[in-house]
């Protein structure tokens, strides 16, 4: 549709036109006949000014004055830059890398066109000298080309940043992927080898891409040290209060570091032309299709946190839970590993421990035996079966003086009194002092009279 200026124009244009045609039809008496090209050139002139200050002229792009800008500099000349202008700075660096390109296949078709007119491969092994400025020139022309590429790719990336069309970005990106490259006749392998030879030590070809390898190691060693030295610093203040846990000083441990190389790898993948935009919405959007194939596993994800932090039972602990008992070796985000006494291994989803009841053997310092024993009542008394056993258990090194150990009758069956000494021991030996307990009260009452036998 035309605009309503333009149309009022040339309705003005005819309008005065036709005004002169009829002035010419009837010329008044002694006025000199209009000349129509003076008219029609009139008319012209008319038309031109008017549409042209309604028409006004595409605005100029402020940042290709300098092609060979620095990169940070080119930064912050489009950082003020609104959306609008920056489509015109991508076309006209478009246009520059195009030249380029262009520059590219001229060096290319020159040197194909020398090379068809050499002797065959095997037939002349002698390094042709202008066979080799060609290839020089081709590898400057790439250069050349990949520095203009540089800047056009921050103009688009800061197109997308600003919220430019998606549609014309995927368009310059498209031209983009499909532009750059090296091209390689590989029927002449010595061809291919000079070229690779003079790409390899162009500034913007094999040392560019070195620095970039150079880079890439370092920002993720980097991110890792720092990884590594906050790591460290958040199990040391975890370590120092009152309730620290094992178990959720790995797991930060291990996803602090785990999420500093993630970072230094992302970083590290911008020195060769990915954008962190792109990568972390594609970062997102497989979180969030991950998240839907296992949400099933989200339960146990979430049990693991709460076994983390409400920390019912830690690694090396004596546990009892969903049916299974056993020593805690880790846990995971999505299950517990437990070691029975068997030495079996056993993996037991999250949700199901956090479901059920724990049972936690060593979740304190200090444990309350119970050993039952069964003294012939015949060769022993009440009082004197009780004492031995006291004797016994305040004899043993391990045993605890406060709370002091205790023995109690059970029950009295024919022949035979049940005895249960109830010694305080530290968690840590508890099993040990129970084996010692029961061979040294066994062996004293037997060596008086008569056998006991325990449970």
């Amino acid at each position: 549709m035309r605009h309503p200026v333009r149309l009022f124009l040339s309705a003005l244009a005819l309008a005065f036109l036709s005004s002169l045609l009829i002035a010419q039809e009837v010329p008044e008496p002694g006025a000199e006949e209009p000349d129509p090209a003076v008219i029609a050139e009139a008319v012209r002139q008319v038309l031109a000014a008017g549409i042209d200050s309604f028409d006004p002229k595409p605005e100029e792009a402020q940042t290709t004055g300098n092609p060979q800008v620095k990169l940070e500099i080119l930064r912050y000349m489009l950082d003020p830059l609104p959306v609008g202008s920056l489509g015109n700075e991508l076309e006209a660096w478009r246009l520059l890398v195009q030249q380029e390109a262009t520059r590219v296949s001229e060096a290319q078709r020159t040197l194909i066109e020398y090379q068809a007119t050499m002797p065959k491969a095997g037939e002349s092994k002698a390094p042709d000298p202008k066979e080799e400025a060609l290839i020089a020139a081709s590898a400057k022309a790439h250069e050349a080309r990949a520095e203009m590429f540089d800047r056009l790719r921050v103009v688009l990336e800061e197109f997308r940043k600003k919220g430019g069309d998606p549609q014309v970005a995927e368009e310059y990106a498209t031209y983009i992927s499909a532009v750059r490259g090296i091209n390689m006749d590989w029927s002449e392998p010595q061809t291919v080898v000079r070229k690779l030879r003079a790409w390899l030590s162009a500034e913007e070809g094999g040392k560019r891409l070195l620095r970039n390898i150079l880079f890439m190691a370092g920002t993720v060693a980097f991110c890792w040290l720092i990884g590594w030295l906050v790591s460290r610093l958040v199990t040391g203040v975890l370590r120092r209060s009152e309730k620290h846990s094992v178990l959720l000083q790995r797991f930060l441990k291990s996803w602090i570091q785990g999420f500093a190389i993630l970072i230094g790898v992302l970083w590290g993948l911008t020195s060769f032309g990915f954008s962190l935009t792109p990568m972390l919405a594609l970062l997102g959007a497989a979180g969030f299709i991950l998240a839907f194939a296992l949400q099933d596993s989200l339960g146990n994800l979430a049990s693991g946190l709460m076994i983390m932090v409400q920390r019912p039972f830690d690694v090396g602990d004596e546990v009892e839970a969903a049916g299974v008992s056993g020593t805690v070796e880790k846990v995971s985000l999505f299950g517990t590993y437990l070691s029975t006494e068997e030495n079996k291994q056993v993996l037991i989803p999250n949700s199901k421990i956090w479901e059920d009841v724990v049972v936690n053997a060593t979740g304190t310092p200090t444990r309350r035996l119970s050993i039952k024993l069964h003294v012939n009542a015949s060769n022993h008394s009440l009082d004197e079966a009780e004492e031995a056993l006291l004797a016994q258990m305040r004899k043993h090194p391990d045993v605890l003086e406060d709370p002091p150990p205790e023995v109690g009758l059970q029950e009295v069956s024919a022949g035979e009194m049940v005895l249960v000494c109830w010694p305080w021991v530290r968690t840590a030996k508890k099993d040990q002092v129970r084996r010692e307990l029961v061979a040294s009260i066994a062996r004293k009452l037997s060596l008086e009279r008569g056998a006991t036998k325990s449970e």
